[in-house]
C-alpha cells in the first residue's frame, strides 16, 4: 500500500517531524517483520511438531497419564508430609478415649479426667476422690461455665441453681420496732 505524503509548503517544524517520523516508521518495520518471523515459526511448530496433539483421542489417553501420574505420586507422598493415617504415624486411633467426669456424691463433687474404652457406653464411673462408682461424664455450666455431674439433665450447675432460686423468692421486709415507735420518725 502507498504511502501518502504530506502536501502543502513545508515549515520548520514539518522538517524536524519529518526525521522523527521516519525514525518511527523504520522501528513499525522493523516490528512488523519480526512479529510476521514470529507468526511463521509457530505456525511451523504446530504444522510439524503438534500434529499429533490435534487428535482427540491423543488427547484424551494423555489427560488419563497424566491424571494417573499426579494420583499416584500424591498417595505417595501425602503420608511423608504428616497427613492421613498411615503405619507408625502419630494419629493412628487409640484405645482408649479421655473424657471429663464428675462425681454426683454432693458432698464429693470432684471433676477429673477420666479415660474410658473407646466403646464405652454412657454410665457410672469410679470417683477418683471418693472411690465410689458415682461418677459421670461431666457437663459443663450455662452460667458459671464449671464442670458438674449432670445426672437429671440440668443446664446450671447445684451453686448457680440456688443463686436462681433465692433471686426468684420474693424478698423478706426488715423487721423493725412494732407499735408505736414504727410510727415515729425519730
Amino acid at each position: 500500500m502507498p504511502e501518502s505524503k504530506p502536501t502543502g509548503s513545508p515549515s520548520p517544524q514539518s522538517d524536524s517531524s519529518s526525521a522523527s517520523g521516519s525514525a518511527m516508521e523504520s522501528v513499525r518495520g522493523h516490528a512488523r517483520a519480526a512479529l510476521d518471523r514470529v507468526r511463521g515459526e509457530v505456525t511451523h511448530v504446530r504444522d510439524v511438531h503438534g500434529g499429533w496433539l490435534s487428535i482427540p483421542g491423543v488427547r484424551i489417553v494423555l489427560w488419563v497419564l497424566i491424571g494417573a501420574v499426579v494420583l499416584f505420586a500424591g498417595r505417595s507422598l501425602i503420608p511423608r508430609w504428616g497427613g492421613g493415617a498411615a503405619s507408625g504415624s502419630g494419629d493412628a486411633r487409640t484405645p482408649t478415649a479421655t473424657i471429663q467426669a464428675a462425681c454426683t456424691v454432693k458432698e464429693c463433687e470432684a471433676v477429673f479426667a477420666a479415660e474410658v474404652p473407646m466403646d464405652w457406653k454412657p454410665g457410672r464411673l469410679s470417683c477418683v476422690r471418693c472411690g465410689k462408682a458415682s461418677a459421670m461424664r461431666a457437663t459443663r455450666c450455662d452460667a458459671c461455665r464449671k464442670l458438674f455431674a449432670n445426672a437429671e439433665s440440668e443446664v446450671r450447675c447445684r451453686a448457680c441453681q440456688e443463686r436462681e432460686r433465692a433471686a426468684t423468692q420474693p424478698a423478706k421486709k426488715p423487721q423493725g420496732p412494732k407499735g408505736d415507735d414504727a410510727d415515729d420518725g425519730w
